[in-house]
């Protein structure tokens, strides 16, 4: 906005010289005598300043121009960048090496939370599952409350035969965001351990969640089906 008004501002002045200029030259030339004669060089200075603000602004617009123009070349460059890294490590993952998953997920996890790493990494089986598990938790220091984290832990809390901790981070990823999938573990480990009929009402939840908005029906059916 600065630089906008400040052209607006040269460019008024030069437009301002021109015309004064062109109606009376005869004018601007004794008032450019006597101000050379009284002040020197200083009317030369002033046309200089101008010229050179003016040089220096169209510039500046110019660099800003350029400048948003490769903006989106280079947000283009890392989104394709870390579309290829995805790719490359689904693959490896397709082929049992869970090697470049572990590595990218301990370096994302750093800054960020990626879903889909951590979706992968959860799914993933391990050697030592006790040992991942014991440095994943230490996520929770940065990210407690965030349901994708919580998921990836109650998944690797069932690949040590947790169950109890496995339900614990399950329903606590719930009460920060419902996620269908964790609505599905969750269903899934308490059929498992017997629990048939809260199973049944976590899969309505996630059926629920995953459909959206239900038509309204009648509170009472058989009201329905009198009118019939």
């Amino acid at each position: 906005m600065r630089f906008w008004l400040t052209l607006l501002i040269i460019l008024a002045s030069l437009a301002w010289l021109v015309d004064t200029i062109a109606r009376d030259s005869g004018y601007v030339l004794i008032v450019y005598r006597q101000i050379q004669v009284e002040s020197g060089l200083w009317f030369l200075g002033i046309i200089f300043i101008l010229w050179t603000l003016l040089f220096s602004a169209i510039t500046y617009g110019i660099t800003r121009l350029i400048h948003r123009k490769k903006l989106p070349r280079t947000a283009k460059k890392t989104v394709d960048k870390s579309a290829r890294q995805l790719e490359k490590i689904k693959q490896q993952i397709e082929q049992g090496n869970y090697h470049l998953l572990e590595r990218q997920v301990y370096k994302t996890m750093q800054h960020q939370v990626e879903p889909i790493l951590l979706e992968w990494y959860g799914l993933a089986q391990k050697d030592h599952p006790k040992k991942h598990l014991a440095k994943a938790e230490k996520w929770l220091e940065k990210y407690p409350e965030d349901p994708h984290v919580l998921l990836c832990l109650g998944r690797l809390c069932l690949q040590n035969h947790l169950w109890g901790k496995a339900r614990d981070y399950l329903q606590s990823s719930l009460s920060f965001h419902p996620i269908v999938t964790v609505y599905a573990e969750l269903a899934q480990l308490l059929q498992y351990m017997g629990e048939e009929k809260a199973s049944q009402e976590m899969y309505q939840k996630g059926l629920r969640e995953k459909v959206g908005s239900l038509a309204k029906l009648p509170s009472s059916p058989s009201t329905t089906m009198t009118s019939l």
